[in-house]
């Protein structure tokens, strides 16, 4: 939920911005007007910042609410060209992207996740029915240890890495390279630079310093980095649709697209059909992703209730005999 109260703040806030109402008085507004108690203490925050002295878009820079690095770099990037108000906009689209897919995700492992612990506690009810119920949330509790030690790491590797520098870097490089979450993520990742670079551009900026700004929305280090690299070819006069294709996991529609509407003096329009199709094929990998994920959960799920109760048959089996054989 702190997702989509931060981007109904932004909303409001790119409004008021758009309406012409001064910065300091839409802070004043939010701040006293504001639907949660959160939403009252951003305005405030960011009021104290712009009381200082700050402009809007360093502001941001402490802003305490669920704004990332690449949100940071599209709101200084419009800050240049007047229009941080579409920069907001953009940045509440992304986090009610973000939530949906997150929503999604949940929803997706939420009956794989019962399947693993009917697979955990359903095979154990035997040794709660010959031994002892101590015996039983033993076995059941040395069982869901392992399944939530793996959770926990799992949930480290994708939250908690990417505030080190080093994991961070590595998981990057990591993700792009793995064939349907490496898809998923570059269509994201390209879509969004490619709104940002088609905003830039048409408010008059020059593809080169265009280019270099809307790299810096590039969440994935080794994206952004790769890209970083390839401004300096811009600003000696290279292609644009050159450039582009050097860019890791970047369509292969996306030059003639960008080389015809160049040629034709419709370089914006152009961009903005590339970011069309971008987002278009990234809602498609996006389900994809989920679908594997989800099918992924399901099969992890069943072999291990299939270990379990092979496992624990083998083990009656084996006592079975011994038992026989005492007779």
């Amino acid at each position: 939920m702190d997702q989509i109260r931060c981007a109904d703040f932004l909303e409001s806030l790119a409004l008021l911005i758009e309406a012409g109402v001064p910065v300091l008085r839409a802070m004043t507004d939010l701040k006293h007007s504001g639907a949660t108690r959160e939403t009252r203490n951003w305005a405030k925050a960011l009021q104290q910042q712009l009381s200082s002295g700050l402009p809007l878009s360093d502001s941001f820079e402490g802003f305490p609410g669920r704004l990332e690095a690449r949100h940071i770099a599209l709101i200084h990037a419009h800050a240049q060209m007047g229009t941080v108000h579409l920069a907001l906009k953009e940045c509440a689209q992304d986090l009610r992207i973000l939530h949906e897919q997150r929503n999604q995700l949940l929803r997706g492992l939420l009956p794989p996740a019962l399947l693993l612990h009917m697979a955990v506690i359903l095979p154990s009810v035997p040794v709660l029915l010959l031994d002892s119920t101590q015996a039983f949330f033993r076995e059941v509790g040395s069982q869901l240890a392992w399944v939530y030690g793996i959770a926990a790491v799992v949930w480290f590797l994708a939250t908690q890495c990417r505030r080190i520098a080093p994991l961070r870097l590595v998981m990057d490089h990591s993700l792009i390279r793995l064939p349907v979450v490496g898809r998923t993520l570059c269509d994201l990742e390209h879509a969004r630079f490619f709104r940002t670079l088609g905003s830039l551009y048409s408010a008059g900026i020059t593809i080169p310093k265009a280019f270099l700004l809307a790299t810096q929305t590039y969440d994935n280090s080794l994206l952004r980095k790769s890209a970083g690299k390839l401004q300096p070819d811009l600003a000696r006069g290279g292609l644009l649709e050159n450039a582009l294709q050097r860019i890791p996991g970047m369509p292969s529609f996306v030059e003639p697209i960008v080389a015809v509407h160049r040629e034709a003096g419709r370089l914006e329009v152009g961009l903005q059909i590339a970011a069309s199709r971008m987002q278009e094929q990234g809602a498609r990998s996006r389900q994809q992703l989920l679908t594997f994920a989800t099918r992924t959960a399901y099969l992890l799920a069943l072999a291990y209730a299939g270990y379990r109760v092979i496992s624990l048959w083998m083990d009656y089996m084996s006592q079975l005999d011994e038992i026989l054989d005492g007779l």
